[in-house]
């Protein structure tokens, strides 16, 4: 049964979670690429949210399904952004997070290690191991690996991450990894305060989405 009165509170305004604004969440499994999404300029699916948007797609939890990604206007507004924070969602419990400051940022250029003002991963912000931290990704000989955290890449066997995004089904290192990716996206994640090795490691899979939200700073005018 759908959650009326929640939905009807976010449906004609950007959906906010206490002092945070939804601006992108990313479904796992649905064989559609978030990233082309995330930067196709002057689509949105909120102001205002169309009735016939799944409730599940802009939720946190997994009472409703989901089979689309979500973006928000605020993609296309990248102004007086205060903070921006991605969490990664499994079964409907937050699992992993990142708190970046996003102030004088851009859409492209808030997820850097640098910016990193708080995360579960306490020694992510100043982990020398890191070497590669970039929403665009590594996409060498076909690869779509995308929000990357890795560390050294070593031929597939020593390749190392705290999170990646996987959003294709091919990847040049699958097998070294012994993984198999039957739909895409997915998003992989250390369980542990470091980097894991993804050839000999196991890592988390983020089942539901990648969820990214900001906090705006207000501006008011007085008098």
């Amino acid at each position: 049964m759908k959650d009326e009165e929640w939905y009807m509170l976010y449906r004609d305004e950007p959906i906010q979670y206490g002092d945070w604004t939804l601006v992108f969440r990313a479904q796992s499994g649905i064989d559609v690429s978030f990233y082309t999404l995330w930067e196709t300029i002057g689509y949105h699916d909120d102001l205002p949210l169309s009735s016939e948007f799944p409730i599940g797609c802009y939720r946190m939890d997994n009472m409703e399904r989901c089979s689309r990604h979500f973006r928000g206007s605020v993609l296309d507004d990248w102004t007086n952004i205060n903070q921006v924070k991605v969490s990664l969602f499994s079964n409907g419990s937050e699992v992993v997070y990142m708190i970046f400051n996003g102030s004088s940022s851009t859409r492209d250029t808030w997820y850097q290690q640098t910016l990193i003002l708080e995360s579960s991963w306490t020694l992510l912000r100043n982990d020398s191991n890191v070497v590669d931290f970039n929403f665009q990704g590594f996409l060498w000989s076909g690869n779509n690996r995308r929000m990357v955290i890795c560390g050294q890449y070593s031929g597939c066997g020593g390749d190392s991450t705290y999170y990646m995004a996987l959003d294709s089904t091919y990847d040049a290192c699958l097998d070294t990894w012994s993984l198999a990716i039957p739909n895409f996206p997915v998003f992989l994640y250390s369980p542990w305060n470091r980097l894991v090795t993804l050839s000999s490691q196991p890592t988390g899979r983020s089942l539901r989405s990648t969820i990214t939200q900001v906090q705006r700073i207000i501006n008011l005018k007085l008098g």
